[in-house]
């Protein structure tokens, strides 16, 4: 069966398995709708939280707070139940931020690299949702995205692990293809979810061993 095929079967039988209506008010039809979506609380700065892995992030700016109920549900959605079209709302989230927090320039002056997806994992899921969200980003500030970083070692979910094994889980699990394509440049990684910052650490260690001029991370949600 072709691959166009297969994955029409299988939206099929997601829309069976997972009807949609919406997380907090159960309207039909769509998995949050707008009154809703606009409940999620969103951060304003200054506003800093300790991260345990920050060694090599300049800042990290957090959009919203995964201990939301709304925003926790349409995330695991997005990731776990393969729902990409969900990469609407979430980015529409972190648009609000950004413009509350008068933060465009941060993201005009920057190379975008979404966290990587071992190709094991991408195969699973179908998509990687942090290139989802960069591609939001990337299209409403007519800013570059950078897919060199690749992730080349397949690890454990880190959220199976506790936070001691995080960081050893994820040491030298990135590469990156092209140097050139980073040298002295600003770069902004971006996730959905951050817990103790080690992926998002290691991946600005090798971007700042490879002549990264700034690395900050800009996520949907802390857990």
């Amino acid at each position: 069966m072709p691959a166009e095929k297969i994955k029409k079967y299988l939206i099929y039988i997601r829309n069976i398995l997972f009807p949609k209506k919406c997380v907090s008010c159960n309207q039909a039809d769509l998995w949050i709708c707008q009154k809703c979506l606009d409940k999620v609380p969103i951060r304003q700065l200054p506003e800093f939280e300790k991260i345990r892995y920050q060694d090599y992030i300049d800042k990290i700016y957090i959009t919203s707070y995964y201990n939301d109920n709304n925003i926790k549900k349409i995330i695991d959605l997005f990731k776990f139940k393969w729902q990409e079209n969900l990469e609407k709302p979430l980015t529409y989230l972190i648009l609000k931020f950004i413009s509350k927090n008068k933060l465009s320039t941060l993201i005009s002056n920057s190379i975008l690299i979404p966290i990587p997806l071992h190709k094991r994992r991408y195969l699973e899921r179908g998509f990687n949702q942090s290139e989802l969200l960069a591609g939001g980003l990337s299209k409403k500030y007519n800013t570059p995205i950078c897919t060199d970083l690749i992730r080349k070692k397949y690890t454990k979910h880190q959220t199976l692990l506790n936070l001691d094994k995080r960081q050893k889980n994820i040491v030298d699990a990135f590469v990156l293809k092209n140097n050139k394509s980073i040298l002295g440049r600003n770069i902004l990684l971006v996730d959905d979810v951050i817990t103790t910052g080690a992926s998002l650490n290691e991946a600005a260690r090798i971007l700042r061993q490879a002549g990264a001029k700034k690395v900050n991370a800009l996520v949907l949600a802390k857990n």
